[in-house]
Parts: structure tokens; C-alpha cells; sequence
């Protein structure tokens, strides 16, 4: 499921699925209900290839950012992938 909201927070369309067409339905609402899609400047979401490639499609003059939740998710797991590596390095050399 994809919920797009303003820069407010306030809910402005909700659909099934989170790829690319759920970013071409986004647009459709949008521009359905007077909104323009060259008026979208900056969009935030997660790293998902199909949410950017989706949203190079609709609104490629939008400046994307990914959200907090998923950057420290994807930072949290490669400091535990490099703490595992460097425990076994440890643990292979002698080390308990």
C-alpha cells in the first residue's frame, strides 16, 4: 500500500501497491483534481527502484529524498554486516 501526503502530513491519495504504476495513479488523481504535476518539486520516499523509476516517469523534475526510516535501516544493516565480518576475522585469526 502507498499513502502520499503533503508537506503537512495530511493524507491526499491511497493505493494499492508500491511501484511505478502506483506513481502513475498518484499523478492521475492528482491532475484529475486540478493539481500539476510540474508543481511537484521535491518528493521523499522509500529507496525502492520501482517508486524511482516510477517517479522519474511522472515528475522527472522532482528533487527526491529517501525518508529517515529506511536511510537508518539500510545504515543499521551494513554496521551489523561489518561488525559480524570483523567479529569472524577476529574469531578465524585466534580471538575468542
Amino acid at each position: 500500500m502507498s499513502i502520499f501526503v503533503d508537506e503537512d502530513y495530511n493524507i491526499i491519495f491511497v493505493t494499492n501497491g508500491n511501484d511505478t504504476s502506483s506513481v502513475a495513479r498518484f499523478r492521475e488523481h492528482l491532475e484529475a483534481h486540478g493539481g500539476k504535476a510540474s508543481n511537484v518539486k521535491f518528493i521523499c520516499c522509500d529507496m525502492g527502484k520501482g517508486f524511482l523509476s516510477g517517479i522519474k516517469n511522472e515528475f522527472p523534475g522532482a528533487v527526491v529524498t529517501y525518508d529517515r526510516y529506511h536511510v537508518i535501516q539500510h545504515m543499521s544493516l551494513a554496521v551489523d554486516r561489518a561488525r559480524r565480518h570483523e567479529w569472524n576475522v577476529l574469531r578465524e585469526g585466534g580471538a575468542d
